[in-house]
């Protein structure tokens, strides 16, 4: 298949630096769906985390995809819950992303199923409140 984006995992993106000038170094995003060398090419950044993993921690990431967002450009950010009832798990986030930007919310709670997307928290949540 002929496709420009790439797929990266865990890619260190402490010393890069365009990325020092937009304040996002020192961060080392678990996926990135991009286009390597081109910086008009983010699509997406992904977070994972397990259902056992600290609220905090999951807030932390929500932060960090927020910032990837507003100051790289990537089009989405998405944070991966899995593990049994990631669903509930997400469900029950009180999390709210700084600064404030759509962040997608995904689980995946069993092995053989696709992952879903559960809700999407940020400006979403004020669009819906409005209305």
């Amino acid at each position: 298949m002929n496709c420009d984006w790439v797929l990266n995992g865990e890619v260190d993106k402490r010393a890069h630096p365009i990325l020092i000038g937009l304040g996002a170094a020192g961060t080392v995003p678990d996926l990135l769906v991009h286009k390597p060398g081109y910086m008009g090419g983010n699509h997406a950044i992904i977070e994972i985390k397990p259902v056992t993993a600290a609220r905090s921690a999951m807030q932390d990431d929500v932060h960090k995809l927020a910032m990837f967002r507003t100051n790289v450009g990537y089009a989405r950010a998405v944070l991966l819950v899995y593990g049994l009832n990631a669903d509930q798990v997400i469900s029950e986030l009180d999390i709210v992303p700084e600064p404030l930007i759509d962040i997608e919310l995904w689980a995946h709670s069993h092995a053989g199923q696709p992952m879903k997307h559960i809700r999407t928290v940020g400006t979403h949540d004020q669009r819906q409140t409005a209305q």
